[in-house]
C-alpha cells in the first residue's frame, strides 16, 4: 500500500502529464545487507491510482562477499540488522524534442519509507521470517498524497537461509537461589515443568537479575509514577495538555510510550557478551544504564501505565490519587512474553480495558495495536460488561497486527499461561483473571498464604518498590542535548559534503546551507510535538479514553501545510524539493549516517544542487534524547 506521488515537489499537480511526456511509475526495494552490501530489485508491474497495490514477488539473495564463506560462528556473533528501503521510482520518457526518432528518459527515485529487520531475528527463528511488515514512513513526503494516512504501507516478506543452519536449543535460566525462599523457587519449577506442553517451550518465569539470582518476574512489575518533564518538557513552547496536573494529561499514554522508545535499544548479548544468559534489569537499573532489550523496555512501560492509568481513573471516581490502585483500577496493564514480526521472541505490553479490549504495544518502538473484544465468542458472557456513560465503538481492530502469539503474560501478583495459543489475536479471549480454562495462573488462592504469608500479596522487591530517580536536573539534559545537537550536526554536514565528492556519491559539489538550517528549528519541534503526542498506530482504540475525543491521525491538510511551511521558510518557492525527515533513539553517529544513506536523499541533486541539513535534538528526563534529521535537496525546476 504505497502513497502516491500527485507531482513534483513544486506543485501537487493534478490532471495528466504534458503532451508528449511519459510517466512510469514504479516501486523498487532495496537492501543493505550483511557487510555493507547493497541489492535492489524493481517491480515490473506500474504503480497506478491512489494508495495502488502493488502484488508482485521481488528476489533478494545475499552473497558472501570476495568470495569468502559465511561461518555459523560469523553468522551467529553478527550484530547488526538489515535494512529495507522502499523508493517510488518514475521514469519520465519525453518524445517532445525536435527529433521525433529520439526519446530522453529521465529516472527519479523518491524514498517512501523502510523497515529494520535484526539478524538475530533471522539467525535465531529457522527456518523461516515470514510476515507483513509495517514500513516506517516519513510523517511527510514532498509532492505525495496521503489521501488516507492512518492505512500503513507494508511489504509481505519472507527471508530464510540456505542451507538451513540448525541453531542450538535456546539456553534455559538457571535457578540460582538468593533472592527467592527455596519453597517458592520449588512450587515455580514444579508449575514449570508442568506447563511447559501448552506453549511448546518452558514458561521461563523466573529471570536473572544484575546480582546473578533468580528472581520472579512478578517483582518487576509495579505502578511507576514518571517525571513531569516527560509529559510536559521544558523545552516545548506549548506543554501537551497546557497547565495544571501533567499526571492528568489526556495524552499521557501516547507521550509515554514515546518517551520509552527514545531510550536506546540493545541486546543483552551487545551489552554484556554472548556466553552471558539474558538478564533483567529493574527499570530504575534500566534508566541509569540509559539502554536496554525487549525485558526492560516492556517493564517500565508497563510501570508507567499502570500508575497513569490508576491515577487517572482514581481522579474520575473521586478516589486517593496515589496510583495504587493495583486490581481495582479500571485500565490494568500486563507484561507479556510473545511471538511478532519482524521481533521474533519479543516483550510487549497489553494494555486491557473494564471490558476487554486490549491495546497491544510493542514497547520499542511505541507501535499500538487496538484488539476489540470479540463480540462473537462470548456475547452471553460480554454483552453486559459495557457501562451506561462508555461510548459505543464500531469495533475495527487495527489492522496489521504484529503480534503473532502471546505465550503468556504477568502483573505484579501473578502469571497465567496462554492455553489459547494458536488462536488469532482478534479471537483470543483476553478475560484474564478467573478464567483457568484459557489463562492458567502460577498460584491460586490456597497457594498465596502458604507461600507468602497471611496476607498472599508478593511484596515488591526494595530496588523496585523506590520511586525512580530520573538523575541530573533540567539544566544538565539541555547542556547534554545541545552537545550532542552541535556534534551531528557537524558531522552530518562533512560526511554529506565527502559523501558527495566521492565516486560513490558520483563526484559532485554541494551547496549545504547552514543558515537555512537554523530556520527549520521550529519545524523540527512541530514534528516533535506531533510524534509525542500521536500514535504511530492504533488509532481505532477506545481503552482508557472513555470521555476524550479520540486520539488523533495525521491528516493530508495538516501533512501539506508542514511541506508548505518548509518550502516557505526556505524561500525556494520555484524549485524543485525533495526531503525526508527522521527521528531516532540516540545511539551513536553511525545508525544515523546509515538511515541517510538508505533514504538515497543523497544521491537526488545533481552536481551544485542546494541542501540543508538540519538537525534538533530534544532532552528528556533520564539523559534521554530525541533526535530529528531532517534533510531537505533543491534543483531548479526542468
Amino acid at each position: 500500500n504505497i502513497p502516491r506521488f500527485s507531482g513534483s515537489g513544486h506543485q501537487a499537480a493534478a490532471g495528466p502529464p504534458p503532451r508528449g511526456r511519459e510517466i512510469r511509475a514504479r516501486v523498487v526495494v532495496q537492501l543493505v545487507g550483511l557487510n555493507g552490501q547493497v541489492l535492489s530489485a524493481t517491480t515490473k508491474k506500474l504503480a497506478r491510482g491512489d494508495n495502488p497495490q502493488i502484488n508482485e514477488p521481488l528476489q533478494l539473495v545475499l552473497y558472501p562477499p570476495d568470495g569468502e564463506k559465511f561461518t555459523d560462528e560469523m553468522l551467529r556473533k553478527y550484530e547488526r540488522s538489515l535494512y529495507f528501503s522502499v523508493f517510488d521510482e518514475e521514469v519520465q520518457r519525453d518524445r517532445s524534442s525536435m527529433d521525433r526518432y529520439r526519446t530522453v528518459s529521465t529516472v527519479r527515485r523518491r524514498f517512501i519509507g523502510s523497515f529494520e529487520l535484526p539478524w538475530a531475528t533471522v539467525f535465531e527463528n529457522p527456518p523461516k521470517i515470514e510476515g507483513q511488515f509495517r514500513l516506517a514512513r516519513p510523517l511527510f513526503l514532498f509532492g505525495y498524497r496521503f489521501l488516507h494516512a492512518e492505512v500503513p504501507s507494508s511489504i509481505d516478506l519472507l527471508v530464510s537461509l540456505d542451507p538451513l543452519i540448525v541453531c542450538s536449543e535456546r539456553a534455559q535460566a538457571a535457578v540460582l537461589p538468593g533472592f527467592e525462599q527455596r519453597r517458592i523457587l520449588k512450587h515455580v519449577t514444579q508449575w514449570i515443568e508442568a506447563n511447559r506442553g501448552i506453549i511448546g517451550r518452558r514458561p521461563d518465569v523466573l529471570a536473572t537479575d544484575l546480582n546473578g539470582n533468580s528472581r520472579l518476574i512478578c517483582r518487576f512489575v509495579t505502578p511507576m509514577r514518571p517525571h513531569d518533564q516527560v509529559i510536559r518538557p521544558a523545552w516545548s513552547s506549548r506543554a501537551v495538555g497546557g497547565d495544571g496536573d501533567a499526571m492528568m494529561d489526556s495524552r499521557a499514554v501516547e507521550v509515554l510510550a514515546h518517551y520509552v522508545s527514545c531510550i536506546p535499544f540493545l541486546r543483552d548479548a551487545t551489552m554484556f557478551s554472548h556466553e552471558v544468559q539474558d538478564v533483567w534489569c529493574t527499570s530504575q537499573q534500566f534508566l541509569d544504564i540509559c539502554c536496554g532489550d525487549e525485558e526492560e523496555h516492556a517493564l517500565l512501560l508497563c510501570n508507567f501505565f499502570n500508575f497513569i492509568d490508576s491515577y487517572q481513573g482514581a481522579s474520575r471516581r473521586g478516589a486517593p490519587r496515589d496510583g495504587q490502585e493495583g486490581d481495582n483500577a479500571p485500565t490494568e496493564s500486563f507484561c507479556a512474553v510473545a511471538e511478532a514480526v519482524p521481533d521474533g521472541d519479543t516483550m510487549i505490553v497489553v494494555r486491557q480495558s473494564a471490558r476487554y479490549d486490549v491495546e497491544l504495544w510493542l514497547p520499542a518502538t511505541a507501535e499500538c495495536f487496538f484488539v476489540p473484544r470479540d463480540e462473537g465468542s462470548g456475547r452471553s458472557l460480554l454483552s453486559c460488561c459495557r457501562r451506561r456513560d462508555e461510548p459505543a465503538t464500531d469495533r475495527r481492530a487495527t489492522p496489521n497486527c504484529s503480534v503473532r502469539k502471546i505465550l503468556f503474560l504477568f502483573s505484579s501478583d501473578n502469571v497465567w499461561i496462554n492455553c489459547q495459543p494458536d488462536l488469532p489475536m482478534s479471537k483470543l479471549d483476553f478475560r484474564i483473571r478467573g478464567n483457568p480454562k484459557r489463562w492458567k495462573p502460577l498460584f491460586i488462592d490456597g497457594d498465596r498464604q502458604r507461600l507468602f504469608g497471611a496476607t498472599g500479596k508478593i511484596s515488591t522487591a526494595a530496588d523496585v518498590a523506590a520511586p525512580l530517580n530520573f538523575g541530573a536536573g533540567v539544566g544538565d539534559w539541555d547542556t547534554r542535548a545541545l552537545r550532542v545537537q552541535e556534534q551531528l550536526s557537524r558531522q552530518l554536514s562533512e560526511k554529506i559534503i565527502h559523501y558527495r565528492l566521492s565516486a560513490e556519491g558520483g563526484h559532485r559539489d554541494t551547496d549545504l546551507n547552514f543558515h537555512a538550517a537554523e530556520k527549520m528549528v521550529a519545524v523540527l519541534e512541530e514534528l516533535e510535538e506531533f510524534k509525542r503526542a500521536h500514535r504511530v498506530t492504533g488509532a481505532e482504540s477506545c481503552v482508557g479514553h472513555v470521555g476524550v475525543p479520540p486520539v488523533a491521525v495525521p491528516s493530508s491538510d495538516a501533512i501539506q501545510a508542514c511541506c508548505d511551511s518548509v518550502r516557505n521558510l526556505l524561500g525556494w518557492q520555484s524549485f524543485e524539493i525533495t526531503g525526508v525527515p527522521m527521528h531516532f533513539a540516540y545511539t551513536d553517529f553511525d545508525a544515523i549516517w546509515q538511515a541517510v544513506r538508505n533514504s538515497n536523499i543523497l544521491t537526488v541533486g545533481e552536481n551544485r544542487a542546494k541542501y540543508v541539513c538540519a538537525v534538533r535534538v530534544f532532552p528528556y528526563p533520564a539523559k534521554v534524547l530525541s533526535v530529528w534529521v531532517f534533510i531537505v535537496c533543491a534543483a531548479k525546476e526542468s
